[in-house]
């Protein structure tokens, strides 16, 4: 018999969690400075100084988001695992027990 059983607190859930929270914060803050920077488009030394960081920190905050999925989505495959392996052992006493009372 399957003798595993869930962590109490799943951490890849856990770190997802602050994962998307950090990544959206990422994107946010890029969203925001873009619109600020099509706003005030005349001057180009603050733009291209906002311009060098924009780009690598909207990539980095989406990298986050996905990871944060990716992480998730584990967790739930392998909470999953774990009822299936659950169910395959217990079926055919569950099975025996319902035959013996026909």
């Amino acid at each position: 018999m399957t003798q595993q059983t869930l962590p109490a607190v799943p951490r890849q859930s856990s770190i997802s969690s602050v994962l998307a929270a950090v990544g959206l914060m990422l994107v946010m803050a890029s969203l925001v400075a873009g619109v600020t920077l099509s706003v005030d488009a005349l001057d180009v030394g603050e733009t291209s100084r906002t311009m060098a960081w924009l780009f690598p920190v909207a990539i980095g905050g989406i990298g986050a988001l996905l990871t944060a999925v990716i992480l998730r989505f584990s967790a739930i495959l392998a909470s999953l695992r774990l009822r299936l392996d659950a169910m395959r052992d217990h079926l055919p006493a569950l099975i025996d027990t319902n035959q013996r009372e026909s």
